[in-house]
């Protein structure tokens, strides 16, 4: 089932307060419902996003998950993040890359990026999910689930936004 409704957690350095939200909201979650974290690299109570992690892992589809280990583990902005494509994670032969080069679109700076072991494991589990999405090197790594075909658009930002504002307002 896709999801049609999606609420967006941004949190920093906040982990335990994200874990009892996230826990609050899997209780009465529907099926076409999902949960996106997004910790904006923190550095403290990082055992509760580790918790969140699995929590998330165990409910979330495939791409929901690994847009959260990559937010994570990446440090980038969610614009530079939405923009990543099958090709700079993955090579020729479908295997994941060791690192991939980023010019982030706010500094115009080009970052060399070292994919970890735990984002291997996610994006290994994503290439099993999405077999499809990977045969194309122009497809987004976290599309859109409206655009047909479903990986041809990224996951909107403006969407993302609206979604981040009025899960502030209502928490705040």
């Amino acid at each position: 089932m896709k999801s049609k409704f999606t609420i967006c957690i941004p949190t920093y350095n906040r982990g335990k307060r994200a874990l009892k939200l996230v826990e609050n909201l899997l209780l009465n979650l529907k099926e076409d419902q999902s949960v996106l974290v997004l910790n904006n690299a923190s550095t403290v109570e990082t055992e509760a996003y580790l918790k969140i992690k699995n929590i998330l892992h165990s409910s979330w589809d495939i791409r929901n998950y690994c847009f959260f280990i990559c937010w994570i583990n990446f440090g980038l902005r969610v614009s530079d993040l939405l923009s990543l494509k099958i090709r700079d994670l993955f090579d020729c032969e479908w295997q994941i890359n060791e690192y991939f080069e980023i010019c982030e679109q706010k500094t115009w700076k080009w970052n060399k990026i070292w994919i970890p072991s735990k984002v291997k494991l996610a994006l290994e589990e994503y290439k099993e999910t999405y077999p499809d999405i990977i045969e194309d090197w122009e497809n987004y790594v976290f599309f859109a689930k409206k655009s047909y075909p479903l990986w041809i658009k990224p996951i909107w930002r403006i969407q993302a936004w609206k979604l981040i504002s009025n899960w502030a307002k209502d928490v705040w």
